[in-house]
């Protein structure tokens, strides 16, 4: 299955946004979209030729995740912006959102509750590394 890059010129003029960032970030979608296929290419080679338990494959595999990521995020940032509300729902993302969890008002609802009792957990390690650093380095003065 072959990817096909889609144009999102209409975002350039957008306010807050240069013209030259936003070409930056329709080459570098490009490339993404390009070496998405060039690796959906190989890995079927490799498959045809019965090589999926080399080294080689095992890193094909790994990249593809990078390129598909690249390709996929750069997809929905750019179709959530140019609006005026802070989300738009009617783009991909919104409309996949829709599509698994009924609406979008309702995955807002179970999200932000998940993320403020997921926050903590994020921070607490962050904090205990700079409270285990302070501590590292007081020893060291001493």
């Amino acid at each position: 299955m072959a990817y096909t890059a889609e144009g999102y010129s209409s975002l350039i003029g957008m306010e807050g946004f240069s013209e030259t960032l936003l070409k930056n970030h329709f080459t570098l979608y490009q490339g993404y979209v390009a070496n998405t296929n060039k690796l959906l290419d190989s890995l079927s080679s490799f498959v045809k030729e019965g090589k999926v338990g080399t080294p080689e494959y095992s890193e094909l595999k790994r990249r593809m995740g990078f390129e598909f990521n690249g390709m996929r995020l750069h997809e929905y940032y750019f179709d959530n912006l140019g609006g005026d509300a802070l989300f738009n729902e009617s783009g991909k993302l919104g409309r996949k959102i829709a599509e698994d969890f009924g609406s979008y008002k309702k995955w807002e609802k179970g999200i932000i509750p998940f993320l403020i009792c997921l926050f903590p957990l994020l921070l607490l390690p962050l904090l205990r590394h700079r409270i285990s650093l302070r501590l590292a380095q007081a020893a060291l003065r001493v």
